[in-house]
């Protein structure tokens, strides 16, 4: 990931903790510049898409992102570069959503006196802000120091960090390099096959961005291979509306933005004449969204051209549109009111005349106003404005269009390259295929097999984002084994509790894993018909998995939660000690009270020496359990309340410290309003040493008590 050193929040599982270095897959950063940074992400996790090289890889849209509801004061972004470099152009995200930026940094330069630097709203433009050095270097550290946020509380408390850091160098790439003994050692006669599989995420998570756009591979083979190349290809469902026009051949209506992956929420949607169809825009982002269509020949008979209707979904998922701008073959806009809908969704609105030039071509909507309708966030549980949606917009001049039922591609040579040689295939598929994200029919257009020479390659695809077609994965096999993957094996869960898992396998004639999908964790046990499967292993990168022996019919398997018997048993004495004190205390309460021994001793008092060491004790004890100069003065304290007979002052001043910690953390809580997420009791770390003091002014207070007499 590019972690300059060790942090708090890094917990990583060890994917391969056996395996030597020299064998391990890596990603390495080729280009002009190579980054680094102490830490990305939110403070309690890491996020691939947002690494460090995301600010030097020449995309806009990707950045470098730290601090994520967290303080990134101090947060460093190093970037170092093949030759000595005068300046830096920096841009930060400026995306519509953001809510925090920053406003100050210190410029390091190999390692000079750091020179704060503020930044200003130019560094949140396409164009950024340019920062001079006085000495060129090669080793430039960017320090966070301070931030701004469009108003107080968590709510605003976004990541912060940047888009792109311009070097004047060629921009960088990140390629996984796969190192194997396989792949140098296996012999061309022994058949092997290299899989590359993009990592992703849910298209339709609005919160995250996939680690990899595009598939770039290197790899070292050790004899020549005659590889057949398969390609997983689907239609990129977060693409642009214009993107996914061009490669359908579309030339009807379009969108800016649209629901996160959410292919039917296109522009398209509103056009269709289908009344189960929206166009929607994202969550927190309507005002702005803009839809735009050709307009039809003006008819000749007579007809309304200055009314234009729009049909909304009136379901309480959706924001109410309440003002539009429309804007004709790219001149001025006119703003216009939308009339609440009826019941049915409809609003008639007047355009005073806007449509009514006969060779007016294209027309679009920008939406300006909405309702203030909100949802939950799950993640935040923040208040999220909902989306806008039109589900039909209707006027003499717009006629509706349905998308094509299937597309073509021609032979596309930008798709997948190897050694910057292109492989050309030709794609085919249906729209609603696209719309589910099923894989699309894809033909070689040479038709023979690759021969790949021993030594050095890089395999690289093009980004979804470019063509409207994600690369998902390539298999290279020789063509004497190439075969489809074995069907996977059905699995039923039987029972689900809360420490134990029955699922029943299908047959898998070759073998197969059996993978718990609830995080990796050697608690868990697995039971098979023959016993013990053994010690989980950590497979598909965080979970439990058990290698399950050929068979050909099902079988039953048990997980259980280990770590549930040391519990259950630690309950179970917890509950009898309660018991036996409540007993004692019951029988306790029937005794008279008596004394052993001789009376006089319920008259003892501790000598001088005695209370000398008792508190040398408590001082040393309160040094080591807070710290050396906290336990000393808490020692002097209680002390002095000791010596001159007035213990119940210790006692009294935890009551009152303990009362100011309470009431400073409900001031701190109703000013900053701290994310209440995994970090919020991070938030009170500096009143721990305070609240171990309050623990030993009460022990201390007990130290001068007298004895009953």
């Amino acid at each position: 990931g590019g972690i300059l050193g060790q942090v708090s929040g890094d917990r990583r599982l060890p994917v391969f903790p056996h395996t030597a270095a020299d064998h391990q897959t890596i990603a390495q950063q080729i280009g002009g510049a190579r980054a680094r940074a102490s830490s990305y992400g939110p403070p309690f996790s890491y996020r691939p898409e947002v690494r460090p090289w995301r600010a030097v890889d020449g995309d806009m849209s990707s950045a470098w992102l730290v601090a994520d509801r967290g303080d990134p004061t101090g947060a460093v972004l190093r970037v170092e570069t093949d030759e000595p470099v005068d300046h830096v152009v920096l841009v930060q995200p400026h995306d519509r959503t953001v809510g925090r930026w920053i406003t100050g940094i210190d410029v390091v330069v190999d390692g000079s006196a750091p020179r704060f630097v503020p930044l200003d709203e130019t560094s949140r433009t396409v164009e950024g802000q340019r920062v001079d050095f006085d000495i060129p270097g090669a080793v430039i550290d960017l320090v966070i120091r301070s931030t701004a946020q469009i108003t107080p509380g968590w709510e605003h408390l976004d990541a912060v960090g940047f888009a792109e850091v311009r070097t004047g160098l060629p921009a960088t790439a990140e390629t996984v390099v796969i190192r194997s003994p396989a792949l140098t050692d296996t012999p061309s006669t022994v058949p092997l096959e290299l899989i590359m599989t993009r990592w992703r995420v849910n298209p339709y998570d609005a919160v995250r961005a996939d680690p990899e756009p595009y598939v770039d591979r290197s790899f070292t083979l050790g004899s020549a291979r005659t590889w057949h190349v398969d390609m997983t290809v689907r239609v990129a469902r977060r693409a642009t509306d214009a993107t996914l026009a061009t490669l359908w051949g579309w030339e009807g209506a379009v969108a800016d933005r649209r629901l996160t992956g959410d292919i039917r929420s296109g522009g398209w949607a509103a056009f269709d004449g289908d009344p189960s169809t929206s166009w929607r825009t994202p969550f927190a982002d309507a005002v702005g969204s803009r839809v735009t269509t050709p307009l039809a020949p003006l008819a000749a008979t007579a007809v309304d051209l200055d009314t234009l209707t729009i049909v909304q979904p009136v379901d309480g998922r959706h924001r109410v549109i309440t003002e539009l701008d429309i804007v004709v073959d790219g001149g001025a806009p006119r703003r216009v009111t939308v009339p609440p809908p009826g019941a049915d969704g409809v609003s008639v609105v007047d355009l005073a005349g806007a449509l009514s030039n006969p060779s007016a071509r294209e027309m679009a909507l920008v939406v300006r106003a909405t309702d203030t309708s909100t949802t939950v966030d799950s993640v935040t549980a923040l208040a999220v404005p909902l989306p806008v949606g039109i589900t039909e917009i209707i006027h003499p001049r717009l006629t509706p269009r349905l998308l094509p039922p299937t597309f073509t591609t021609p032979c596309r040579h930008d798709l997948v390259s190897l050694n910057d040689l292109p492989i050309p295939v030709q794609v085919r598929g249906s729209i609603s295929d696209a719309v589910a994200g099923v894989p699309l029919e894809v033909t070689s257009c040479g038709g023979e097999p690759l021969m790949v020479t021993a030594g050095e390659h890089r395999v690289r695809s093009a980004a979804g984002a470019v063509t409207g077609l994600d690369i998902d994965r390539l298999v290279w096999a020789d063509t004497a084994v190439a075969r489809p993957a074995a069907p996977r094996p059905d699995v039923e869960v039987l029972s689900a509790g809360r420490t134990e898992r029955r699922v029943r396998v299908g047959a898998c004639p070759d073998g197969c894993w059996l993978i718990h999908g609830e995080g990796f964790n050697r608690g868990w046990s697995a039971h098979g018909p023959a016993g013990d499967l053994g010690d989980p292993h950590l497979v598909d990168g965080g979970f439990n998995g058990w290698w399950l022996e050929p068979a050909d019919t099902p079988r039953d398997v048990v997980l259980r939660w280990t770590p549930q018997r040391i519990v259950d048993w630690g309950l179970l004495v917890s509950a009898l000690a309660m018991a036996s004190c409540l007993g004692l205390v019951v029988v306790d309460r029937r005794r008279r009270p008596h004394h052993f021994g001789n009376p006089a001793t319920a008259k003892w008092q501790p000598t001088a020496a005695t209370r000398v060491i008792s508190l040398g004790l408590f001082t040393v004890a309160a040094a080591v359990s807070i710290a050396p100069l906290w336990g000393l003065g808490v020692g002097v304290f209680v002390s002095a309340g000791v010596l001159l007979r007035r213990p119940w002052v210790s006692g009294v001043a935890a009551v009152a410290l303990a009362s100011g910690i309470g009431l400073a953390m409900v001031w701190h809580i109703r000013r900053d309003r701290p994310f209440p997420g995994p970090l919020w009791t991070a938030e009170f770390d500096h009143w721990h040493r305070p609240g171990l003091v309050v623990v030993a002014l009460l022990v201390g207070s007990l130290l001068g008590t007298r004895p009953a007499r």
